[in-house]
């Protein structure tokens, strides 16, 4: 089928180029243009500049191309944060913003024994590490928290991400928006 598509398009592409157009102008002075030369004796062959084409996809190399994005981030890693909740409102008296984000691993595997298994699920987890971002700078944090003192009023993007120690993301970021909510000083 992609086949019969390209060789349409190629098709398509290609007659433009090929076809001669003429230029008539009748007794009233009406000018006519066609890919047939008139009866008439009072026809000019018109030279067209070149067709402006563009190349074609090579469609095996982007849906590679797109494989190797969605196994990027179609890990076996769950990335979440618990708080703040996607929405949320500090108000007034909420001086601090507390931050927790959490992972899960789930490991597949063709073998029965358990310990394998285990043992693939804890060298997943030492090779991830959390990373939070608030405002998209990045916050001092240990093992998934962060305290941000005294947060200014307004809007305030929240994202965690989850990387390898190269620092790949290992899945999707997780995030939030909240909103913060102090009295005006006037």
């Amino acid at each position: 089928m992609k086949s019969y598509i390209v060789l349409l398009l190629a098709a398509l592409a290609i007659s433009p180029a090929i076809a001669q157009i003429y230029k008539n102008i009748d007794e009233q002075g009406n000018v006519t243009y066609s890919d047939t030369p008139a009866d008439e004796a009072n026809n000019e062959k018109i030279e067209l500049p070149p067709v402006n084409t563009t190349p074609g996809l090579d469609l095996e190399k982007l849906a590679q191309q797109r494989q190797q994005v969605e196994s990027r981030f179609n890990s076996n890693y769950k990335l979440y944060l618990r708080s703040p909740k996607d929405g949320s409102h500090l108000m007034a008296h909420q001086r601090d913003l507390h931050i927790e984000a959490a992972f899960e691993v789930n490991v597949r595997s063709n073998s029965p024994e358990q310990s394998k298994i285990d043992d693939a699920k804890q060298a997943a987890i030492a090779a991830a590490q959390i990373k939070i971002y608030m405002d998209g700078q990045l916050l001092p944090s240990q093992d998934g928290k962060a305290t941000v003192k005294e947060v200014f009023r307004g809007e305030h993007k929240i994202e965690a991400r989850l990387v390898d120690s190269n620092g790949k993301q290992l899945t999707k970021p997780a995030k939030a928006t909240i909103w913060v909510h102090r009295p005006r000083a006037n």
